[in-house]
């Protein structure tokens, strides 16, 4: 009786045995395969488990990943998603507060971080910040979206490039800026959004420091509801 992380440890140790060729091609399955992020994790990671261990048997009689499932291997891939039960709609929407109060919790903290070691370090900014509660909302929810499109494109651009031959991959450093193309604009929709916003309800003072503690108290957060979704067994 295994949960999702112990099958994924599995997963990882067992990828290992695999030649060259043959974890290449099990790589582009299992990263076309989990992308597909409202399916169950626990059947999803199972069944990637169960392909690997085929594989491995393939590999003892001398054949390859394409020999087992076909030269078409993401419309193989494709055949399988269509047949994993999606997550429950609790366990996406547990999910979903998983990833943004781990975003929250990163942005708090740093936010807190810096302000302090600027302000008691090189006696820059002030000891405390004020912000608005409306002005934050409205912030919390723009920058929640935009993460949610900068997660899309990031999995969209990697499954462009899974299950190409070498010659016809692009360019690597075309991906890299693409990559980093994606991660900028995100970043500066988000720096740009929280500082020209404008003052919206009722204000409050906070000392910069006690931010680093908020920011660490979201953070783990995401990491209660991480494990809870993680105690599933099968």
């Amino acid at each position: 009786m295994m949960n999702a992380k112990e099958i994924i440890k599995e997963i990882n140790e067992k990828s290992e045995l695999l030649n060259e060729e043959n974890e290449k091609d099990f790589e582009d399955m299992l990263l076309y395969i989990r992308i597909a992020s409202t399916k169950s994790e626990l059947e999803t990671e199972t069944i990637l488990l169960q392909l690997l261990d085929h594989i491995l048997e393939a590999q003892e009689e001398g054949r390859t990943v394409k020999d087992v499932f076909g030269e078409d291997l993401k419309t193989y891939c494709q055949e399988i998603i269509d047949e994993i039960p999606k997550e429950t709609k609790k366990r996406q929407i547990k999910f979903g507060f998983q990833i943004v109060f781990m975003f929250l919790g990163i942005m708090v903290a740093f936010n807190g971080l810096i302000s302090t070691v600027l302000y008691y370090g090189f006696s820059l900014g002030t000891a405390t910040r004020t912000y608005h509660v409306g002005t934050i909302i409205v912030v919390a929810i723009i920058n929640v979206i935009v993460l949610w499109g900068f997660i899309k494109l990031i999995f969209f651009s990697i499954s462009r490039t899974l299950f190409k031959k070498t010659e016809k991959k692009p360019n690597k450093w075309l991906e890299f800026f693409e990559l980093w193309l994606i991660c900028t604009v995100s970043i500066g929709i988000i720096v740009v959004v929280t500082f020209v916003t404008p003052a919206i309800g009722p204000e409050f003072s906070i000392l910069t420091y006690t931010l680093i503690f908020i920011g660490i108290a979201l953070y783990g957060m995401s990491w209660v509801l991480k494990e809870r979704k993680q105690a599933v067994t099968v």
